[in-house]
């Protein structure tokens, strides 16, 4: 007895069903029987779309008895629930009761991939004569792009490529890489230092060849690369194809490490930058300094620093690796709307090792930062504040070091101008400057 081969038209129901007898003028004594008979077909229908029946066979040819007999002949969508014995192979097929195997789908054409049906799961399946297949109900395909290669991994998302098509519920899923997973690459710094070849995203380079270029080879898709330099190469500022966060270029330190992204067609972005000199100074600072611009500069005559953040009001000016080619003192100017101011600046306290007072300057061109009558000086260090850097407040320099032997403190301002700084500027009095020289923000 089989509700399948029930009729929706009912005069054609008097023997669609050898176990039911619904004849006109049938004897009165076979209404019971045909009564009890549809209700245990009726239980039989219910318990074969409840998943009470489970699949025998193999994992690539699945067997199904039912409760109601179907028979030999399919019934267009005729539908079936059960658990299956043993997860699937591919492609598979599922043969019904006396009915021919037929493959097992989860959509046209479409084979399940292996693995994908659980032991001991429920599925429910019908069964499509036009195409002569078992299709899965409830089951549908999503196009994830994984955007990681390589590495460490973590959550839920189709495993392998760039693009997979997979089911929803595909117990073959594979955990996604993350793009800095996986050890550093080891990559030589050279004119072009090609990021793209790192496995992982994650990169050591090595030795201190200029750095034009990071290559072309990385992919939009997987962006950020992460980068600690071992050498000192300095990076090359270009407005489209090597940007920097202050457009200058950057003088790298040993231990200095950077997070570079990938903009496309062989352009770079330096996204973050973390020098190895101010990693202290983060720790015990909780306020911080963000660093704003690196130069190395050798015998040059003025050190610029152009395109200052235009919500600052405090910078420091870190200098290391100080050789004057003479003696001599050294001034700073600010600029306003691109404009240098060369007057109205102010100093006093300039104070030689003895704890005299040797110095001041009024109304000078710049805020004088040191002066001394000694020899050229080699390898000292200083550190300029620059104040009220804020439109509408007056300017304040604070400078200490041991630039010299004679001169380590000063202190000044400039009050003729109260706008907003947007270049600062150091010179020397006569003679050239070499020296490492780092600018942060400090608010």
């Amino acid at each position: 007895m089989s509700v399948q081969q029930w009729s929706k038209t009912a005069i054609n129901n008097q023997t669609a069903d050898p176990g039911i007898n619904w004849q006109e003028g049938q004897a009165p004594s076979s209404v019971n029987d045909s009564a009890r008979a549809m209700m245990a077909a009726l239980a039989s229908y219910r318990d074969d779309i409840a998943g009470k029946i489970t699949t025998s066979g193999t994992s690539t040819a699945y067997t199904l008895s039912t409760n109601q007999g179907i028979g030999s002949t399919f019934y267009d969508g005729m539908r079936v629930a059960f658990r299956v014995h043993v997860a699937n192979g591919t492609p598979v097929t599922l043969a019904v009761d006396a009915t021919s195997a037929k493959p097992l789908r989860y959509a046209p054409g479409l084979e399940i991939p292996s693995g994908f049906l659980n032991t001991g799961a429920l599925y429910t399946a019908s069964y499509v004569a036009a195409t002569g297949e078992w299709l899965l109900s409830g089951v549908y395909t999503q196009t994830y792009t994984t955007q990681y290669s390589g590495g460490s991994n973590i959550g839920l998302v189709p495993a392998g490529g760039t693009s997979t098509t997979f089911l929803r519920g595909d117990a073959a899923w594979a955990t996604p890489p993350i793009g800095a997973g996986g050890a550093p690459t080891s990559i030589a710094s050279a004119s072009t230092t090609d990021l793209g070849t790192a496995s992982a995203n994650s990169a050591t380079v090595t030795g201190s060849a200029t750095i034009t270029s990071f290559g072309s080879s990385a992919a939009t898709a997987s962006p950020f690369y992460f980068v600690k330099f071992t050498g000192s190469p300095t990076i090359t500022y270009n407005a489209s194809s090597l940007i920097t966060p202050t457009a200058q270029n950057i003088a790298v330190q040993a231990g200095d490490c950077a997070i570079l992204q990938y903009l496309g067609s062989g352009n770079w972005s330096v996204f973050a930058y973390f020098p190895v000199s101010n990693v202290s100074q983060a720790l015990i600072q909780p306020s911080g300094k963000f660093l704003i611009a690196t130069q190395t500069v050798s015998a040059q005559a003025s050190i610029t620093f152009s395109g200052l953040p235009a919500d600052a009001q405090e910078f420091e000016l870190e200098l290391t690796s100080i050789s004057l080619s003479a003696s001599c003192s050294l001034g700073v100017q600010y600029s306003v709307s691109s404009s240098f101011i060369t007057t109205g600046y102010y100093g006093a306290g300039l104070t030689n090792s003895g704890g005299a007072t040797n110095f001041s300057v009024a109304n000078g061109s710049s805020m004088q930062l040191s002066t001394g009558t000694g020899s050229a000086n080699t390898g000292g260090s200083a550190n300029l504040k620059v104040n009220g850097a804020a439109n509408g407040q007056n300017k304040g320099f604070i400078f200490s070091g041991n630039l010299d032997a004679y001169f380590n403190t000063s202190s000044g301002y400039n009050a003729s101008n109260t706008g907003q700084i947007d270049q600062l500027k150091l010179i020397p009095s006569s003679g050239t400057i070499s020296a490492l020289c780092r600018l942060y923000k400090i608010k």
